[in-house]
């Protein structure tokens, strides 16, 4: 390519490096990678991970766990959930380890021959759980969190979440979720774009991302016929802190937001570690 170019997506990982081809996406593994440096900035480093048995599943799954142990997590062990369920008991049973105390219960009750009373206990070793899921299974595994014993758990997780439908969630009540700037807290050079949206399309509003992508592209395009050291270029836009990395791709530096009382607000931003 003799101009530079900027694609609205990635190439596989397999292909190699175009002249001039500059790639950006609104790529799940940015937020997968943001939740495990916020899960490790927060203070926490064991943890379980819950995502769905699909292929964007496997990619969160990789990228979250890829990140957290280069940073000094660990991730204790994960469960894939089918996406289509409408009872997770048995995944979550078995991910908090629940099923061996209840093992245990049998066991004892067994050996003296008399009942006695019981309440399963969950492992004790989880410090957090990183979940993948959008916002209606989210409603239900939350629930279903807190009914086995897990509703003190931190739970972290992606923008897929966040449903952008205006309307209070209040079972995702205490889920912590990396997001658009766009969509949690405009910074000054988008908001006045993002009023016109607003105003003139107001039903729109599901779209946010893509809107906030369309317009991190137009500028993106001014910045590369501007610069000779493209490494160089940062852009605090809609989709995030927007930075290039060697390889041509352009990544994405998010806000984080925890649902109250239905409602995202936003967290205090941290430093990479």
């Amino acid at each position: 390519l003799k101009t530079p170019t900027l694609s609205l997506n990635y190439l596989p990982n397999e292909f190699r490096s175009i002249k001039n081809l500059y790639q950006f996406a609104l790529a799940p593994e940015d937020e997968a990678k943001s939740a495990a440096t916020r899960i490790i900035n927060d203070g926490y480093q064991r943890g379980v991970v819950f995502v769905p048995a699909n292929e964007w599943g496997q990619r969160m799954l990789s990228s979250f766990e890829t990140k957290l142990i280069e940073i000094n997590g660990i991730v204790l062990d994960s469960v894939k959930f089918e996406p289509l369920a409408q009872d997770f008991s048995l995944d979550i049973q078995s991910l908090m380890g629940i099923k061996n105390s209840q093992l245990r219960h049998q066991k004892l009750r067994q050996k003296i021959q008399q009942s006695i009373e019981f309440e399963p206990r969950r492992r004790q070793d989880v410090d957090f759980i990183f979940l993948a899921s959008n916002s209606n299974l989210g409603r239900l595994i939350k629930s279903q969190l807190k009914f086995h014993y897990s509703g003190d758990i931190p739970v972290y997780s992606t923008s897929f979440i966040h449903s952008l439908n205006d309307q209070p969630e209040s079972d995702l009540n205490d889920i912590m979720f990396a997001d658009v700037p766009w969509v949690i807290e405009p910074n000054k050079s988008t908001i006045s774009d993002q009023n016109i949206y607003t105003n003139f399309w107001p039903k729109e509003s599901p779209l946010a991302r893509l809107h906030a992508m369309g317009h991190d592209a137009f500028y993106l395009i001014a910045s590369l016929n501007k610069n000779n050291n493209y490494t160089e270029i940062k852009i605090a836009g809609g989709t995030g802190e927007l930075y290039i990395t060697p390889d041509k791709k352009i990544h994405r530096n998010l806000k984080w937001a925890k649902f109250v009382r239905g409602i995202p607000k936003e967290l205090p931003p941290q430093s990479n570690p």
